[in-house]
């Protein structure tokens, strides 16, 4: 289970969906809307735009290869015309066990 918020700041378009890779894989494997309530956000940053910054993703360890991997979040970023990789990394390590040996 992943949360955060994500916001592009004073701009009136706001990013709507997270998007997930993992390592160094040029495809999103999951992504989770942007539409949870921060009022703590919003009022940190004295500004209305954040105030439904927050998402939470729940990643199914099968989509994910076993052993180690970093886990990336992105948003999408039209005035760039580009993915944007959110600060956050997440390192983790896939044990392979007795259910995924069979796939």
């Amino acid at each position: 289970m992943l949360n955060g918020w994500a916001a592009f700041g004073d701009r009136d378009q706001q990013p709507d969906r997270v998007f997930f890779s993992y390592s160094d894989q040029d495809f999103f494997f999951a992504d989770t809307a942007i539409d949870l309530e921060t009022p703590q956000v919003a009022e940190y940053f004295h500004s209305d735009r954040y105030s439904k910054s927050g998402w939470i993703a729940e990643l199914s360890a099968p989509d994910i290869p076993p052993g180690e991997t970093t886990i990336h979040a992105w948003v999408y970023d039209p005035d760039r015309g580009e993915f944007v990789t959110l600060q956050r990394e997440i390192p983790l390590i896939i044990l392979g066990g007795p259910e995924r040996d069979h796939e």
